[in-house]
């Protein structure tokens, strides 16, 4: 019972082939051509705010030697007088303008344009 005749057609199995596994062998998958690609931005990391998480625009560096976009860490200030990262007492006054790290950043921007 177990045979099948010659010419006749043999069962299906039970079951339907794994997700990936069929016996196609063109991919039903999109592709994209490299052409139409977006190259990925990598933002370097001492540009972003470790409290907004984007991308500064007012760089400002606290005592304790981190950066922080200054109305962010203003107002950080204002509800807790410490450093979101190491938590060393700060103050408003102590805040001092990164012009260098603010330079950076818009060479790097005006290098990277976003649409």
């Amino acid at each position: 019972m177990g045979k099948t005749k010659p010419g006749s057609m043999a069962k299906p199995p039970s079951h339907p082939p794994a997700f990936g596994l069929g016996t196609s062998r063109t991919s039903k998958r999109p592709t994209v051509e490299k052409s139409e690609a977006k190259p990925s931005l990598t933002i370097p990391p001492s540009f972003i705010c470790p409290i907004t998480q984007q991308i500064m625009e007012d760089p400002v560096i606290a005592v304790d030697g981190h950066s922080y976009e200054r109305e962010a860490i203003i107002q950080w200030i204002k509800q807790r007088p410490d450093s979101p990262i190491s938590r060393v007492p700060l103050s408003i006054e102590q805040l001092k303008p990164n012009n260098e790290l603010k330079a950076q950043i818009m060479a790097w921007k005006k290098d990277n344009p976003t649409k």
